[in-house]
């Protein structure tokens, strides 16, 4: 077995390949089991394998192959929109409260899934390179919410650049918070 032409192979399936997927490209059970073995390829998950890619790793499409129904959320969704310097230590993903539950029960990457209703689970959602999340300004109003604020997300355009204003939930005239794009990346 050529160790280039696997690392080939697996390259063009983006490092991650399924059981399925190997049979297809004529790389069958033993060969997996020797590339294992060599330290050429992690068995991630029953049925996905990894190339061993020391300075080309990326947990974000480890993460986005094997949970493509996942949206980024909570502290992973702040550092995505670059809010953030820290890494999470887990990968905080919002799916549907039907998803198995069974699938997130893995050693490596760290997954944390928040279930949520169908019916809500893609509003807000935005799409980039390889990943899937809420929109900033209704992550950044959810949180300010989660904090005990009343929040009201403004339309695109006509509203002088403020994209959220939330007011205190127990104090009804109080001054509101204004969030706006221009005012967080200063």
């Amino acid at each position: 077995m050529d160790i280039e032409h696997c690392k080939v192979i697996f390259e063009h399936y983006g490092g991650m390949m399924r059981t399925k997927e190997l049979e297809q490209e004529k790389i069958y059970y033993l060969n997996i089991q020797q590339l294992i073995e060599s330290g050429h390829v992690d068995k991630v998950r029953y049925g996905y394998y990894q190339w061993v890619n020391p300075d080309g790793f990326s947990e974000v499409s480890t993460v986005s192959r094997l949970f493509p129904d996942g949206i980024f959320c909570m502290e992973t969704a702040l550092r995505y929109y670059g809010y953030s310097d820290r890494t999470p230590g887990q990968w905080n993903l919002a799916v549907s409260k039907d998803s198995g539950k069974s699938r997130f029960k893995i050693d490596y990457p760290f997954v944390k899934p928040y279930y949520i209703e169908p019916a809500v689970l893609e509003l807000g959602l935005t799409e980039g390179k390889k990943l899937k999340g809420y929109a900033l300004e209704e992550f950044v109003a959810d949180l300010l919410r989660a904090m005990g604020y009343r929040c009201t997300v403004s339309q695109q355009g006509g509203d002088s650049g403020i994209d959220i204003t939330a007011y205190p939930a127990q104090a009804a005239g109080a001054p509101a918070l204004r969030h706006s794009n221009e005012f967080c990346r200063s």
